[in-house]
């Protein structure tokens, strides 16, 4: 519930017109912000973060690990929840401008929260070694996953590319679970796959047509080989 205070007093203070803002959509829009941020946090807390350990900064296999699947990841969540409670914000009333750095900010405390407890908790009872430790590539992969929203917001004017630009996130099973290699698909590198997205006219301009807009690029990311060889 403190959670969503903080967010509906955040707005408040910031925007400078709130009698468009409607209350009675700002609220439990709020409060189910905070509730999933609370639940997450809670998910993860049984699963990763068992014991408390000694902040440790990771300066080994940071930018090798898992192929750096797990950076593809923290942007799209950064993404995710920075486009999420900027539409829901913009729902309730809230100008768009300080809706969309209320979404980022909201976005990278998340992000660095978990980042954190990354940094200061081992996986499973008995082990001495910190889960992953901080991560200065997760948190650069955090900033531009949030960002290019507030990007999109302030250029789509400018630039059609960036306007449609969509970062997505889909799972195709690669076995690992039903294998016992893992819980969840979640967890699971090699079934995960990221993909930045925008349609052809976004490309080659000109007028507008409907096949422009029926057909897209996409670049993805996916991983193969990481389970059992510790990510690299």
């Amino acid at each position: 519930m403190k959670a969503a205070l903080v967010l509906l007093l955040s707005v408040c203070m910031v925007a400078r017109d709130t009698t468009h803002i409607r209350m009675e959509r700002l609220l439990p829009f709020s409060v189910m912000i905070a509730g999933g941020v609370v639940m997450t946090q809670l998910a993860q807390q049984r699963q990763y973060w068992k014991v408390p350990a000694p902040f440790t900064v990771n300066t080994g296999d940071d930018y090798r690990y898992a192929a750096n699947a797990d950076k593809f990841g923290h942007g799209f969540a950064a993404y995710a929840i920075t486009v999420g409670i900027s539409q829901g914000l913009w729902w309730s009333g809230v100008d768009t401008t300080v809706g969309i750095w209320i979404a980022a900010a909201v976005a990278l405390t998340n992000q660095t929260i978990v980042e954190y407890r990354d940094a200061t908790h081992v996986a499973r009872d008995g082990s001495s070694v910190p889960y992953l430790g901080w991560s200065w590539g997760d948190m650069l992969a955090n900033m531009v996953g949030a960002l290019l929203p507030v990007a999109q917001h302030y250029y789509r004017a400018d630039s059609r590319f960036i306007e449609q630009l969509r970062y997505k996130f889909s799972l195709h099973s690669a076995g690992n679970v039903e294998r016992g290699y893992f819980q969840s698909i979640l967890d699971d590198y090699e079934s995960q796959y990221h993909w930045l997205c925008f349609p052809l006219g976004a490309v080659l301009g000109g007028e507008q047509s409907w096949w422009k807009d029926a057909f897209g690029i996409g670049l993805g990311h996916s991983v193969r080989g990481t389970v059992g060889t510790g990510g690299a």
